[in-house]
């Protein structure tokens, strides 16, 4: 960002503008600072990168409040502010470091306030929530711009990155949240492009020389070929920060091309124009650099953004993998049964219906059967003709762009797939589990999908957007345990299962590796059996039983560090059982997608569900080496009477919402399961003495690690 904004101000300087550096380093500054949100949301729906759409996203959201610092620092120099080295680097630390705590500080403050008003039973909570984000937006730019002189957008980016990671669990209606902060953009867009228009008409009428418009589009060339110079140069950086999934010259092509100049440039260009800071600029350089700014917005925006998919159709192919053919396919097969079912239901319910009259006068009002059915089976006809077909010619040349081919023989990678499946179920059973394969009937299932590999070769291509679809179908999973507390209050989906679902997904190419990212977040391995707790603090106080004291506080020290060890084991618990729920959804998900029913028929398919029953396997086993089964007992008890008493709050809720109860009346209905609630999670902490025992033996590090999350 630094580099390209002093090369666009040298630039500048080149040409006959007749402006001194500084002028062009603060013009630069607004220059480099791109708005590519468009083109993520485009990049997104065509099914690009997800390396590629990762770095764009992170570049949109940090650019910004660097081009604020950059050109804060230019314009005090053109307003004549003497300012060394030092108090430059001084303030631009500030401004960035300074600017992210303080902003960190008003998001967590925001967040506490928002958690004290999550209570639903109170529908005027909804609108606090909202107000308090606003606020928070605000306060965090206010404060940082006008007490402490730091970058209020870097503020107001870190403030909302923290509510961003902390809020949605306890928001009353999210949804209402995201329309009315989508509202506030598009309008507050509209304001300043609005702004923008008029300004600009102002500035073509006003003294802008003629060579300014034949300097205009050196300008858009010469800053579209400096931000495409950055970009190679930041090349193997940005291939670090992908890892697995590295971006290649096409991609760079395509980010450069979709820099697309938007607002804040708009913004910084009306505050020179109306400030000319500090009387330095005459109005006249106020209205060139306005056009020139206005110009190169207008440029990007009537011609990369409309050619921006063209551009990535082009380097990217046109056509539809062979999978995602069979998924649509797939997908419209099942709707055409579930509309069938519903039509089948309609018809039934309706003749069903005499509403006092005779059979003859009910007939008379309704529809002719066989006719619904032509006219749906015409619009299902339609439907399967507008199905996009395979392109294996686009196809073909994207694998040889990256240099791997479209299909290997199966036989190895299904011997080590295999190799690992039994291992992990020799490892289950070596942990007493053995029960939980017989009752799961899995080992039939497992050896049909084996026997579907055997010479067979396998696409890479289909085997990645399979795994893909199956990692989406557990983030649905998750979110849909997550609406019903089943994940920990959203804790740990935030912390770790969505976290490792993304990460998956950008890595879908080496396999399904979730469970492994779950696993870097769990204890590493569990110790020998360690003395406990209670019989130390038993022989250090067994010298002097007189000392009541000393006994008491060497009981509530035990007590306490049984009660962090079960909740640390509860975690745990949750997580991994929402691990499992989530792959059993998404296997039969995926079979019914990829196939006639619902199991698997085609090796890609055998492939990706023999992969997941791996890491099912794998996960049950640790849930056995770290959670003893009478602990698993006690905690699904507290998870099902939670999810049941979930259920009875939202009935009692939706009766609120349709008027048919008041809040009282709601609150009277409620209070006695908020009351279970806090019984059963005191029984739960006070385990006896046997059941302390069994969680003291298990591994030393583990409340350590699992308070990590």
């Amino acid at each position: 960002m630094a580099l390209g904004a002093a090369l666009t101000g040298l630039l500048l300087y080149m040409l006959p503008y007749g402006w001194d550096y500084p002028t062009c380093l603060a013009i630069g500054s607004v220059l480099a600072a791109t708005d590519p949100v468009a083109v993520v949301n485009l990049l997104k729906e065509l099914g690009a990168s997800p390396a590629l759409t990762m770095i764009i996203e992170g570049e949109s959201m940090l650019n910004d409040g660097t081009a604020v610092v950059f050109f804060t620092v230019a314009y005090d120099l053109v307003a004549g502010v003497q300012q060394g080295p030092i108090q430059i680097m001084m303030f631009v630390l500030g401004s960035t470091l300074g600017a992210a705590l303080l902003g960190g500080l008003v998001g967590s403050l925001g967040y506490r306030w928002i958690r004290g008003t999550s209570n639903k039973l109170r529908k005027r909570n909804a609108m606090i929530q909202i107000l308090v984000t606003l606020c928070c937006a605000y306060w965090s730019f206010i404060v940082a711009e006008g007490v402490f002189h730091v970058s209020g957008i870097l503020s107001t980016v870190a403030s909302s990155v923290v509510l961003a990671h902390k809020m949605w669990p306890r928001l009353v209606e999210s949804q209402a949240m995201r329309e009315v902060w989508l509202l506030m953009g598009t309008v507050a867009n509209c304001v300043v492009f609005f702004l923008a228009g008029v300004f600009a008409c102002q500035a073509a009428r006003s003294d802008v020389p003629p060579l300014d418009y034949m300097l205009l589009p050196v300008c858009y060339l010469g800053v579209m070929f400096i931000r495409f110079a950055m970009l190679l140069l930041c090349w193997p950086l940005l291939n670090c920060a992908a890892k697995h999934e590295r971006l290649s010259l096409k991609d760079l092509v395509i980010m450069t091309w979709g820099g697309l100049r938007g607002m804040v440039g708009l913004a910084f260009a009306i505050l020179i124009k109306k400030d000319l800071a500090a009387g330095a600029l005459s109005s006249k350089d106020g209205d060139r650099i306005f056009f020139l700014v206005a110009g190169i917005v207008a440029i990007t925006l009537l011609i990369n953004a409309t050619t921006c998919p063209a551009l990535v159709h082009c380097l990217h192919g046109s056509g539809t993998a062979l999978h995602r053919v069979a998924l649509v396919k797939s997908v419209a097969r099942i709707a055409e049964e579930h509309v069938e079912a519903l039509r089948a239901k309609m018809q039934l319910i309706r003749s069903s219906r005499s509403f006092g009259l005779s059979g003859a006068a009910v007939e008379a009002y309704l529809a002719e059967p066989e006719e619904v059915r032509n006219h749906m089976c015409r619009l299902y006809g339609r439907v399967r003709e507008s199905i996009p077909t395979h392109d294996e010619d686009n196809d073909g040349a994207s694998g040889k762009s990256q240099g791997q081919s479209a299909t290997h023989p199966s036989d190895e990678a299904t011997s080590k797939l295999w190799s690992r499946l039994v291992a992990a179920e020799q490892e289950l059973v070596s942990r007493g589990g053995s029960d939980l394969i017989a009752d799961s009937g899995l080992d039939p299932e497992l050896h049909r999908l084996h026997s579907l590999l055997q010479g067979r070769d396998l696409d890479t291509s289909c085997l990645s957007g399979i795994r893909h679809v199956f990692l989406t179908c557990v983030s649905m999973s998750y979110l849909d345990q997550v609406s019903h507390q089943i994940a920990g209050a959203g804790h740990l989906f935030r912390k770790v299962l969505r976290h490792s679902v993304n990460l998956a997904k950008e890595h879908a190419s080496l396999g399904l590796i979730d469970w492994q990212i779950i696993h870097d977040h769990l204890p590493k391995q569990v110790s020998g059996p360690r003395e406990p707790i209670q019989e130390i603090l038993q022989r250090a106080t067994a010298a002097d039983p007189v000392a009541t004291l000393a006994g008491q506080a060497c009981h509530c020290i035990s007590r306490r560090s049984a009660q962090k060890e079960v909740r640390s084991r509860m975690r745990t618990f949750h997580l991994i059982m929402s691990f499992l729920e989530a792959q059993s959804y998404a296997q039969q998900q995926v079979a019914t997608f990829y196939g006639n029913d619902a199991s698997a028929d085609t090796p890609e398919e055998a492939f990706v569900i023999l992969e997941s029953c791996t890491n099912v396997l794998t996960a049950l086993s640790y849930l056995c080496r770290i959670v003893s089964r009478p602990l698993q007992s006690q905690f699904s008890h507290l998870v099902e009477v939670r999810v049941l008493v979930d259920a009875y709050r939202n009935f009692v809720c939706s009766t609120l919402a349709g008027g048919i109860l008041r809040p009282l009346e709601a609150a009277d209905l409620l209070r006695p399961l908020e009351a279970e609630l806090s019984r059963l999670e005191a029984e739960q902490i006070e385990l006896p003495v046997e059941t302390q025992r069994d969680v003291s033996n298990n591994s030393s590090d583990a409340s350590e690690e699992l308070d990590s999350f």
